[in-house]
């Protein structure tokens, strides 16, 4: 009989410190999974050496349903922590009615190239927003471009969306993309250095 309480009171000593780990081991992932925001965020360091980053795995994503969030609130703090690391090439989303909201960050360690061109790859877009930090230091700038809005608008005539970012040498700057489409939402997303974006579009 004393053998057989001893038996049992390990059986149930091992269960329990198995279900004391599990439980340890599933708060912790929930507590990785909620952790981000930009500032856990590495930034993508544009080099001499480099003249194209394909950017999905960079990318931070926050889907808006109410498609009425701001540049001022996507940057704000409360939402920072909001925001979910791609773990994909190119992101892609369906159809859907939201508004899906990209970040990256961009550390130019480049001596030579002070303008970059950020190509999105999916022409059928209907409206796609990029902003970033205004050279007189209020706020964000943007460029409003898409399927539906007016070709002028671009910064570059070619069949995909370009953006001519300007990213100081030496400097580290966060970039925002909103994208809304009544078409199937991706993200193809590259930066270029100019003399590599012309030598890849033939020009």
């Amino acid at each position: 009989m004393i053998v057989t309480i001893s038996v049992w009171s390990l059986y149930v000593k091992t269960i329990w410190i198995v279900l004391t780990i599990a439980v340890a081991l599933a708060v912790g992932g929930t507590a990785l999974a909620q952790s981000g925001g930009l500032s856990d965020s590495e930034p993508v360091v544009l080099t001499d050496e480099q003249g194209q980053y394909p950017l999905g795995l960079h990318l931070d994503i926050l889907e808006d349903p109410s498609g009425e969030l701001t540049i001022d609130d996507v940057a704000s703090p409360e939402y920072a922590s909001q925001f979910v690391r791609s773990d994909v090439a190119t992101p892609s989303f369906g159809l859907t009615d939201s508004a899906i909201w990209a970040r990256v960050s961009f550390e130019n360690k480049s001596a030579r190239v002070a303008h970059w061109f950020l190509e999105h790859g999916y022409p059928n877009t209907h409206f796609i927003d990029v902003y970033a930090p205004d050279p007189d230091g209020e706020g964000y700038a943007v460029d409003e471009v898409g399927a539906l809005r007016p070709v002028e608008n671009r910064d570059l005539s070619h069949p995909n969306f370009v953006f001519d970012i300007d990213i100081p040498t030496g400097e580290e700057q966060p970039v925002y993309l909103r994208v809304q489409s009544g078409s199937t939402i991706n993200l193809p997303l590259t930066l270029w250095a100019p003399t590599n974006f012309l030598v890849h579009s033939g020009r």
